[in-house]
């Protein structure tokens, strides 16, 4: 009698938090249009026959049967069969979990390498035969075969490692960024240069940015890229201000230095100025900008002169490049 034996090795595994949300089976009978779109959540794309291409927002890559795609949430694509050999192909939609190579941000992989391919393609049968038959045990059989797949996904590429997102539903602009700062993070980035891609408001564009992602661009960056590059705050007029009264804030340490070109001392100094040049001179303009600061504090909770960035340059040890011109006053 022939016997042989294996035990299980016991291996240090952090837990993939993923949620299978959809599968879909589909094939390719020209009878739809390919269009670039996005979904929020990420996507693992298996081709089961034929050849194509798969568009993605700057680049284009071939596919072909037994290629598995993965695909970030908010990036723009699309799939196109070549002219005689028509796609078929399985989508699993996940929650709660992305794909990057080490130091980098989520981006699509493509992936031909696979030890069996008939293993990768049966997982997806399964998966796709049990939430078909909506029968007892299903999810969680479900759930357990997503783990599967993902393992054997990691186990090809080495590199390449789980990161837990949260999904939320954000906005086209504001996916517009987060896709533009994942990709160009190591150039030259301004908030006009991503105001120039939305044609929004800085203050909304940051705020909304920071509604559905919970943290600034500036935040988002420093966090995506563990300190990797170095942050310097830039402002001009109003922005020189603003970014001046950050700097007595606790800023991560990747902020090197600010830039203000030519700004404002204090709310209250500016309106002062204004005011003072209007009818009835100073002694209106005071008492019009007392009952503001009223006014202020009851609505927003703050008064005008509780923001200064004269006095939050004193508490700073941040280096400050200040320019001012001869007509400044």
């Amino acid at each position: 009698m022939s016997h042989r034996h294996y035990s299980i090795k016991e291996n240090e595994i952090p837990k993939i938090n993923s949620r299978l949300l959809s599968i879909s089976l589909s094939k390719d009978e020209k009878d739809w249009t390919s269009v670039l779109h996005t979904h929020p959540f990420t996507e693992i794309f298996f081709v089961l026959n034929g050849k194509g291409k798969f568009l993605f927002h700057r680049e284009i890559r071939p596919i072909e049967t037994g290629d598995l795609i993965i695909i970030p949430p908010y990036l723009e694509h699309t799939e196109q069969s070549i002219p005689g050999t028509p796609l078929q192909y399985y989508v699993l939609g996940i929650d709660g979990i992305a794909f990057q190579e080490e130091d980098q941000a989520p981006s699509p992989q493509i992936f031909c390498n696979f030890d069996n391919v008939a293993m990768i393609q049966d997982l997806f049968a399964q998966i796709y035969y049990e939430v078909k038959s909506e029968s007892y045990g299903a999810e969680l059989i479900c759930q357990h075969l997503l783990e599967i797949l993902i393992l054997r996904i990691l186990r090809t590429s080495r590199q390449l490692m789980p990161v837990s997102i949260n999904t939320v539903r954000m906005t086209k602009e504001c996916a517009q960024i987060k896709e533009y700062l994942d990709t160009n993070y190591g150039e030259h980035i301004t908030l006009d240069t991503l105001t120039g891609l939305t044609h929004m408001n800085k203050y909304y564009m940051a705020h909304s940015f920071a509604k559905y992602t919970g943290f600034s661009p500036i935040q988002y960056l420093n966090r995506r890229f563990k300190g990797k590059f170095d942050i310097f705050l830039h402002g001009v007029s109003m922005g020189a201000a603003t970014v001046l009264m950050t700097s007595e804030l606790n800023l991560p340490p990747t902020v090197k230095g600010i830039v203000a070109d030519s700004p404002y001392t204090s709310p209250m100094e500016v309106f002062e100025a204004v005011a003072s040049g209007r009818k009835g001179g100073k002694l209106a303009a005071k008492a019009v900008l007392t009952c503001g600061d009223i006014l202020c504090r009851i609505k927003a909770g703050y008064g005008f002169l509780d923001c200064s960035a004269e006095e939050a340059v004193t508490k700073t040890r941040i280096p400050i490049f200040l320019i001012h011109g001869e007509r400044d006053r």
